[in-house]
């Protein structure tokens, strides 16, 4: 029965983020469009007119798309243009690495940088390669929606991998329920965990690498000028 409404949940997530055309603009308030908005039929300025009605929660990127928008309207000029979120970068291939590092060993692992923020691949469950962006602030692995049903549909995520729900208090001090599960094997350069606790985030939100992961070392650094993430095992 979990295993259902989690896949129910997975669902109606996809379906929310990617329900019409028209509010592709507010793709900066996607969690605060699927955590308030949620019944809202979307069209008619009607998503727009529910975000305005909880203003004091929202992100300071939502706030300012809706004030664009709104701004926009008013001056009858074209509608504001927002960047849509960066599409993850997906491979079936393991990523290029250092061997399999032991208790206590330390391991280099590149980084790219994209949009002010730093990004590692890591291999999930054997199965994907998936560009997470490094965030210390997140408390847990997040992934997005539409790659969750994915490793489900191949036979790497199983009923016996949700463990439930939580919910998460965004940046604004607003939350957000998502369905969690265990990853039973996660990597990134020669270092693998297994059962990492991870969470399911809107449609075309972006893979994160929380402190469900990067909490399990006994350290990790990282090299601004070499553009490398230094991961220490425990012993």
């Amino acid at each position: 029965m979990r295993f259902h409404l989690a896949l129910a949940a997975l669902a109606f997530s996809i379906t929310t983020a990617n329900a019409a055309p028209p509010d592709r603009p507010l793709l900066a308030c996607r969690q605060e469009r699927l955590h308030f908005c949620h019944m809202v039929q979307p069209g008619g300025g009607r998503i727009i007119e529910c975000l305005r009605g909880h203003s004091q929660a929202l992100s300071g990127s939502c706030r300012n798309v809706l004030a664009a928008l709104t701004d926009a309207r008013e001056s009858g000029s074209p509608k504001a243009e927002v960047a849509p979120a960066p599409t993850p970068d997906i491979s079936t291939q393991e990523p290029q690495g250092s061997a399999a590092a032991t208790p206590g060993d330390t391991d280099e692992v590149a980084l790219t940088g994209r949009g002010g923020t730093y990004r590692v691949p890591a291999r999930i469950n054997d199965s994907l390669t998936v560009d997470f962006t490094l965030d210390s602030g997140a408390s847990d692995v997040l992934i997005p929606a539409e790659l969750v049903q994915t490793l489900v549909r191949n036979g790497t995520l199983t009923p016996s991998d949700f463990i439930g729900e939580k919910t998460y208090v965004l940046a604004d001090g607003s939350k957000l329920p998502s369905v969690t599960f265990k990853l039973r094997d996660l990597r990134v350069g020669g270092h693998r965990l297994q059962n990492v606790t991870a969470s399911a985030g809107p449609s075309n939100s972006t893979p994160l690498l929380g402190q469900s992961f990067l909490s399990r070392f006994k350290s990790w650094t990282l090299d601004n000028q070499r553009h490398v993430i230094v991961l220490t095992e425990l012993q």
